[in-house]
Order: structure tokens, then C-alpha cells, then sequence
């Protein structure tokens, strides 16, 4: 009968152990809602090197029809997009469920992978979408960039 007691005694410290040291690497460790979501992010950087095709346009009234001009990007603006993309954090994007119907310029970016990462502005906000995840990121660089395109007749 002592065995029994003893090995009873056994099991329930190895079962307190246990408890005890998931109890302390939970508190050890940050899990924080704010981590958690930043491994969630909406946002997710580029490699350039993983780009097939990126293309930008824009959308202009010509004789009362709204027409869509493809702007050529240079490799420097290429670059500066993505850069600037990447260099997003956490903190300036939102989630949001739906784009808004008057968009007035684009990215369209193809990935080799055949997925697509579309950056969409509409004068106030800037849309991305991925697959179904969708969500608004603030950048005033993005905003400049999308803005200076707008407004060269260049390429109309």
C-alpha cells in the first residue's frame, strides 16, 4: 500500500511540474495581443526578386469616357514602390473588407509564384489586396508617388 501512496505522490508532483513550468514559460514569454498580430500582419513585404511584371495605370476622362492609361514605370521607380512598400509597418495599415469603387490609379504586381499584390488609390486612401486579404496602408510617399503619376499628362 506505500507503493501506491508513493507513486501517487510521484505522478501528482510530475502532474504540479508540468503545470508549474508551462505556467512560467507562459509568463516568461510576450504574448501580447500587439505580437500576436504583428505575426498576423496584413502586411507582407516583396522580394524584388520574386516580381515577374509590375505594371501601373491610371484612370482619365477622355471625350466623356473614362479610359485606363498604363503609366511606364522606370526600374528607379519600380524600386522606389517597392521600397516604399516594404518599409510599411504594422502600425500604418488597417484592415479593411471592401475596396472604394472610385479608384483612379493602380499597381498591379505580379508575383512568379502567379499570385498578384494589387495597390490601389482612390485621391484619399490606399487600398491593397492580396488574394482575399484586403487592407488600407498609410504612406504619404506612396500617396506622392500615386499623386505625381496623376498629374503628368505625359502619358496620356
Amino acid at each position: 500500500m506505500n507503493t501506491i501512496n508513493n507513486k501517487a505522490i510521484i505522478g501528482l508532483l510530475a502532474v504540479f511540474m508540468i503545470f508549474t513550468a508551462v505556467v512560467l514559460y507562459s509568463f516568461l514569454t510576450d504574448d501580447s495581443e500587439e505580437k500576436f498580430m504583428e505575426q498576423l500582419s496584413l502586411h507582407q513585404k516583396i522580394e524584388e526578386q520574386d516580381i515577374d511584371s509590375i505594371r501601373m495605370s491610371k484612370v482619365v476622362l477622355i471625350n466623356s469616357t473614362f479610359k485606363h492609361i498604363d503609366i511606364d514605370l522606370s526600374k528607379d521607380q519600380i524600386h522606389r514602390i517597392i521600397t516604399t512598400f516594404n518599409s510599411l509597418s504594422p502600425k500604418e495599415t488597417s484592415w479593411k473588407d471592401t475596396s472604394n469603387p472610385s479608384i483612379v490609379s493602380g499597381i498591379a504586381i505580379r508575383l512568379k509564384d502567379r499570385s498578384e499584390v494589387r495597390i490601389q488609390y482612390d485621391k484619399e486612401n490606399i487600398y491593397v489586396s492580396r488574394g482575399e486579404v484586403k487592407y488600407i496602408i498609410e504612406s504619404s510617399q506612396l500617396k506622392r508617388i500615386f499623386d505625381d503619376e496623376l498629374m503628368n499628362k505625359k502619358n496620356i
